[in-house]
């Protein structure tokens, strides 16, 4: 019975004993976690947006860094498209700012200042300001002033013009209020007054503005 009674004592302990190690064990390992773990990834670098086409314009052109250019034309055509033969939008003035976005050949697809787009030639653009165009004045030597005509006085003229008149007469008696060789008026015996012959100026009121325009004229 000693031997048994041993025996199971020698039993229990080797139980007690495992049971012992085997907490050990399970403290002494590493803890596990039931989330799955998470992998680190680097960040991606977003795509760039490619530059922006002209609207409706549809060419094969380079595609350029932003920079103001200026017309360095006195006036230059913007047009639909890299053409001489493509329609006219519009026409800008020397010095106006626009900027390049494309260029096609010769010729740069420009933005302008309100918004608007279009096609212009590379040879009429500058990277810099255009200087306004210098005014061409040309000294011309005055003229010399013309030799001043003498004033004349309407009256003396007429009166000029009514004594050439009776100095072209050969008779007596011109006018009415010359005298004849007798001493007498004239009168109705004058040339004056008779009809059908000559009719010398006897009178202010014969002489007409035509008369004293010529009479100027002529002195």
């Amino acid at each position: 019975m000693r031997k048994r009674g041993a025996l199971g004592w020698i039993l229990i302990l080797m139980l007690v004993a495992g049971a012992t190690g085997l907490f050990n064990n399970d403290r002494d390992a590493p803890a596990t976690s039931s989330k799955p773990t998470s992998l680190r990834t680097e960040p991606v670098a977003s795509t760039p947006k490619p530059s922006a086409p002209l609207p409706d314009i549809e060419v094969e052109a380079e595609t350029l860094v932003p920079k103001t250019a200026y017309v360095k034309a006195d006036t230059l055509n913007v047009r639909a498209s890299p053409s001489t033969g493509a329609a006219v939008l519009g026409k800008l003035t020397r010095g106006t700012a626009v900027v390049p976005r494309l260029r096609s050949g010769e010729w740069y697809g420009v933005i302008l200042t309100d918004g608007s787009t279009g096609w212009m030639h590379g040879d009429y653009l500058a990277a810099d300001l255009p200087a306004a165009p210098v005014e061409l004045i040309i000294d011309v030597p005055p003229k010399a002033p013309s030799a001043a005509r003498p004033a004349f006085d309407r009256d003396q003229v007429v009166d000029a013009i009514i004594k050439a008149s009776l100095r072209s007469y050969s008779g007596a008696c011109p006018c009415p209020y010359n005298t004849m060789r007798s001493g007498r008026r004239c009168g109705g015996n004058s040339a004056y007054s008779k009809p059908g012959g000559r009719s010398p100026i006897c009178y202010p009121g014969d002489v007409s503005e035509r008369m004293i325009a010529d009479y100027i004229n002529r002195n």
